[in-house]
């Protein structure tokens, strides 16, 4: 929750520098040719989301002056997070490991909402975001602040959650002419199917492990 309300604190002030780092491309694109304002919501979207990534990769929380060695600033032992979380802490939903999923939600729907190239595509808007995710945990380490890879896979869920959102909603919005600018035409019933597994998954899993916690707990 504590993450959840910094970055809603946040929001406001994205939004403005998102809005001036915008205007300059806004006006150029209008001067040259017409574009549908959800497509220029989108790209918008799009910026203020990579500001709300900057600051919370820079200055979310202050870096480890008293650890000196790198060595014990990586962590590449995978899933070492998720289990402290069910047998230190209260469960996945109150750790930092689904703030790291939600975190690149928004990513994976908006990389094809704004390149058409990505549309029909899930593994490229899938490598981009592992290759955003592997750059932060890098700057981080830059920076003093510590690398780990149950960071990247949970970053990777969220892109992969994102992208399915963005398949879901070319089937919901198919026959709503606004849309077209942002989403692909195609209707491919396997890859809706492949979709629905993702959010399932993503959000059934650690749903019933955290009630099966509470439940023996």
């Amino acid at each position: 929750m504590r993450y959840f309300e910094n970055a809603v604190v946040m929001l406001p002030i994205a939004a403005v520098l998102a809005a001036i780092a915008y205007c300059p491309f806004f006006i150029w694109r209008k001067g040259k040719r017409d574009i549908a304002i959800l497509k220029h919501v989108a790209n918008y979207t799009l910026v203020g989301y990579f500001l709300m990534l900057v600051w919370v990769v820079i200055f979310w929380a202050s870096p480890s002056p008293s650890i000196h060695n790198v060595c014990y600033r990586v962590n590449l032992v995978p899933f070492s997070e998720i289990i402290y979380a069910y047998t230190e802490d209260g469960g996945a939903w109150s750790s930092q490991v689904m703030w790291n999923v939600f975190m690149f939600i928004p990513l994976g729907f908006l990389l094809p909402c704004v390149f058409e190239r990505l549309r029909n595509g899930a593994w490229k808007t899938i490598l981009i975001c592992l290759a955003i995710t592997i750059c932060i945990e890098i700057v981080q380490l830059m920076i003093g602040r510590t690398a780990d890879i149950d960071d990247v896979l949970a970053n990777l869920v969220g892109g992969v959650f994102g992208h399915a959102v963005y398949v879901l909603a070319e089937h919901w919005f198919r026959n709503v002419k606004a849309t077209e600018c942002i989403l692909s035409s195609t209707d491919n019933k396997k890859r809706r199917v492949l979709a629905w597994l993702v959010v399932c998954l993503t959000l059934g899993v650690p749903t019933t492990a955290d009630i099966i916690l509470k439940l023996c707990g």
